[in-house]
């Protein structure tokens, strides 16, 4: 990975507000641009392990329900996981482990990834295989968009654009229009899902064949 790029999520707070240090100047200068944002659960900027991933999901942003606070935020094992996600030391997709079923983050993502379990592909192989890239790396209810970036995004879209540079297989999921606009490089590069609002890996939700591809990709 490029040394000049430092990930942001090193020293991230041990307690609430949990803001990346070269984000607070914004969010200070910015309040109500970032009222939305809810800082009392740890982001999300990307889950999965990038070097194991053959597929890449781009996505919006992490959600929120009220319960997250009683629940990730009073449970050390995903608080652990959470955290080395962002240290870019993650095993797996951590959302997904068993371990968290009960929470929101696994019931979206096994919804979402249904037609590949129902055909085949198990649960711990998407682990293994999959990663998963947020724009914006924070949790709200509902997003908003700002043209004024984060800093911390540019590493996520360093991340991006290192996955181009070594052809990993690309999904975008939502919000295609900034994705293009903050990383231009992704034009011609990706696949897309047609329902924005409702992101299902499925036959009906691609283009004829890539539904076929992503599932060769995570068969192998």
């Amino acid at each position: 990975m490029n040394q000049s790029i430092t990930n942001p999520w090193l020293n991230l707070p041990n307690k609430a507000p949990f803001i990346a240090e070269i984000d607070k100047v914004y969010f200070e200068k910015y309040p109500k641009k970032i009222s939305h944002v809810e800082s009392g659960v740890l982001p999300d900027a990307y889950l999965g392990n990038f070097e194991n991933a053959k597929v890449i999901f781009l996505a919006l942003n992490p959600g929120f329900h009220k319960e997250d606070l009683q629940s990730y935020m009073n449970d050390s094992s995903y608080i652990e996981a959470n955290r080395a996600s962002l240290l870019q030391k993650a095993d797996d997709f951590y959302v997904l482990n068993k371990e968290f079923e009960k929470y929101e983050g696994y019931k979206w993502w096994k919804k979402k990834l249904k037609s590949l379990i129902d055909d085949g592909i198990s649960i711990d192989t998407l682990r293994k295989k999959i990663m998963c890239i947020q724009y914006f790396p924070y949790h709200s209810i509902k997003y908003r968009h700002t043209q004024q970036l984060l800093p911390s995004q540019e590493y996520s879209f360093h991340l991006v654009k290192k996955a181009i540079r070594l052809k990993k297989k690309i999904v975008l999921m939502r919000s295609e229009k900034i994705w293009l606009q903050d990383v231009p490089e992704l034009k011609g590069e990706y696949m897309k899902l047609k329902n924005y609002r409702n992101p299902t890996v499925s036959r009906g939700n691609m283009e004829n064949g890539e539904y076929e591809k992503i599932f060769r990709l995570l068969s192998e």
